[in-house]
């Protein structure tokens, strides 16, 4: 079986970003706002005019990443890949939000102990890093990374936002409200690229420990 090299995102792909996030507008801001009505990448345009780019103010928060939890099915996932493949875990820093990559490596270090630190990258140009895989949520380095590397597989959680890629994903699972699903359906897609040696979508997931 061939190993792959793969690139695995954190926020809103392993790491449950978006539901405390919401939670903490929504109580702040009298809002009702939902992951399903997120129709864009970025949430300034989509909560009401008083916050805006105050938004971004809960993700500059010492220690806001390292309490967030994992996204359910995900950690056990990402760990069986790496039982056969060379998984690393890159991350956008957040210029903005200037305690995040610190947080990032510490809610690592406690949950995700498996991936060694030499196989976790900060950076906002994932595109720049040749791999087979890229497991990714956002609809930028999706599409950098496809234009950059045609022949690379690529998979994800579908979001309302990032439909507009969805012709760029070989897997885009479904969905947000089930991430053990979706992860399994991503799980099950990267086996099957594995065994055949191309991009294929698969029919349906591959249960868990079939690797």
């Amino acid at each position: 079986m061939r190993k792959l090299r793969i690139l695995v995102d954190m926020d809103s792909t392993v790491v449950d970003l978006l539901g405390p996030w919401l939670r903490a507008y929504n109580e702040s801001y009298n809002d009702d706002l939902a992951i399903s009505d997120l129709h864009s990448f970025r949430l300034e345009g989509q909560v009401r005019p008083e916050c805006g780019e105050k938004i971004l103010d809960f993700l500059r928060e010492d220690g806001w990443f390292r309490r967030l939890g994992p996204l359910p099915g995900a950690i056990d996932a990402v760990r069986r890949l790496t039982d056969r493949h060379d998984v690393f875990i890159v991350s956008n820093p957040l210029p903005s939000a200037p305690y995040s990559a610190g947080d990032k490596r510490l809610w690592l270090d406690e949950h995700m102990s498996f991936i060694p630190h030499d196989h976790v990258v900060f950076t906002a140009a994932k595109h720049l890093l040749k791999a087979d895989v890229l497991v990714d949520d956002s609809p930028s380095f999706i599409r950098a990374y496809r234009n950059d590397w045609p022949d690379a597989f690529i998979a994800g959680i579908s979001y309302p936002y990032n439909l507009s890629v969805a012709g760029d994903m070989d897997v885009r699972a479904e969905g947000h409200a089930n991430p053990v699903r979706a992860w399994e359906e991503i799980y099950a897609g990267i086996r099957e690229y594995t065994r055949i040696g191309s991009r294929y979508i698969p029919i349906k997931p591959i249960a868990a420990g079939a690797m």
